[in-house]
């Protein structure tokens, strides 16, 4: 292996460099400023790295065949950040979404959308709702905290079973919850 620099249109590639294909570390930087540096394989964004683009924006995770794949977090120049697996550049499976204005998604998501059972924790006023949802938008409403603390805490416990939230998420909820609501 070898170390040296590729042009591409629209870019190029500084880093290590087998069979004239970016592997192993490396740094892309596209013309208009975008930037990976992180793993290759083949020529493909795999492994662990970190892109960032000229508005700010940046994503530090896995990849897989050039595309976000696995754990990572992306953080958007609004404040907005988002922590949990990815799947084909989409926000998939199980993650937290934090919202600028403070308020916190605890839950399942698809194709980039809130899909699934969730717990969503709205700041201003403390409270907490599980709900299961369908393309962002609530399909069915199971429990506030404020109407039915019985039903959100058992909820809470079966998430933390079921891995739809971590052990982390879990004790944060559970920190908040207990404190304004035991």
């Amino acid at each position: 292996m070898k170390t040296g620099v590729i042009k591409y249109d629209g870019g190029e590639y500084n880093g290590e460099i087998l069979n004239d294909l970016p592997q192993g570390k490396g740094t892309f930087t596209w013309d208009n400023g975008n930037k990976y540096v992180g793993d290759w394989d083949k020529g493909d964004r795999n492994g662990k790295g970190v892109y960032t683009n000229t508005e700010g924006e940046k994503y530090e995770g896995d990849w897989k065949n050039d595309k976000k794949n696995g754990k990572g977090i992306y953080y958007w120049t609004n404040g907005d950040k988002y922590s949990g697996d990815w799947l084909d550049d989409h926000r998939n499976g199980n993650g937290i979404y934090y919202y600028n204005s403070g308020d916190i998604f605890y839950g399942q998501f698809k194709n980039s959308q809130r899909s699934g059972e969730g717990i969503y924790y709205f700041k201003t006023d403390n409270n907490f709702s599980v709900c299961e949802y369908e393309n962002e938008k609530i399909k069915n409403e199971i429990a506030w905290i404020l109407k039915d603390r019985k039903t959100f805490f058992s909820k809470l416990e079966e998430y933390k079973e079921k891995k739809i939230i971590s052990e982390e998420s879990y004790n944060q909820i559970n920190e908040i919850a207990k404190k304004k609501y035991a």
